[in-house]
């Protein structure tokens, strides 16, 4: 469970990240 809250704030500052550039 906690790697599964983990991938999910990855991928939301991934998103992000992804977005800016």
């Amino acid at each position: 469970r906690q790697r599964v809250e983990e991938l999910s704030k990855f991928s939301k500052k991934g998103a992000a990240a992804r977005r800016r550039k």
